[in-house]
């Protein structure tokens, strides 16, 4: 009896439903996985955001407003999104537990000390003094959140006008003259990865959903300047207005 001779068959491998690492299958979106080191592990979300929802929760919201523009680089070859959001409460906002709030819901994701979430004062409104643009504007029962300077003075510089509108329960409007042209380059950059292949032709000879045919819904309405929509409820009935502005 001598050792046993060595198998020219591969050995079979029961893959198990458990952890991955205990032979589970891996599958096409696992290309990106490194296996020549552990994945890192980021402490839970819940606790950094759980002080800006209490914060929310504790502060019932009448109103809200959501601002959105966009504008080419200075390169003009990116198209970069400026975003702004107008909370209105029954109750004065708290300046200074607001600013603790949004500090505590950004800093996990920005630095491991304090750096770059500290908040130093402007004209009107504050921002933090780091490479992550936030500014906030808190006045009376008006909380004012946006990643833009610019767009941020020109929504509190507008505080004091007196609207004609009526209430409603939605006003909306969308500026399709200023914003078709960004529209469709950035959505054209977004899908470039996906619909072009080696050749440079489209993979799958379809147009993509936002830089084909939106894009080209949006070239045959360029006639079109801009849209607003007023949706307002009552009792019985709930009536929506749709507002066309022609630029010709």
């Amino acid at each position: 009896v001598g050792p046993e001779p060595p198998s020219q068959i591969a050995p079979s491998v029961q893959l198990s439903s458990g952890e991955r690492g205990s032979g589970e299958q891996g599958s096409g979106s696992d290309l990106e996985t490194q296996i020549d080191r552990a994945p890192g592990e980021r402490a839970a979300t819940s606790s950094t955001s759980s002080e800006l929802k209490q914060l929310l929760e504790k502060t019932p919201i009448l109103a809200s407003l959501v601002v959105q523009s966009s504008e080419l680089d200075k390169a003009g070859v990116f198209v970069k999104i400026r975003s702004a959001v107008v909370l209105m409460a029954d109750s004065e906002w708290d300046q200074a537990s607001t600013q603790t709030a949004l500090t505590h819901f950004v800093r996990s994701g920005l630095t491991a000390s304090q750096l770059g979430v500290g908040w130093q004062q402007k004209s009107s409104y504050e921002e933090l003094n780091g490479l992550l643009p936030l500014f906030v504007s808190v006045k009376g029962k008006y909380l004012l959140v946006s990643d833009d300077a610019v767009l941020t003075e020109s929504i509190l510089s507008n505080f004091s006008r007196k609207s004609e509108r009526q209430p409603a329960d939605l006003l909306a409007g969308f500026n399709h003259q200023l914003e078709g042209g960004n529209f469709t380059r950035f959505s054209k950059l977004v899908d470039r990865p996906r619909e072009v292949g080696a050749n440079g032709q489209n993979r799958s000879g379809e147009p993509q959903f936002f830089s084909g045919n939106v894009a080209s819904l949006g070239a045959s309405l360029s006639d079109i300047f801009s849209e607003n929509i007023e949706v307002r409820a009552d009792a019985e009935k709930v009536r929506q207005t749709v507002t066309y502005e022609w630029a010709k």
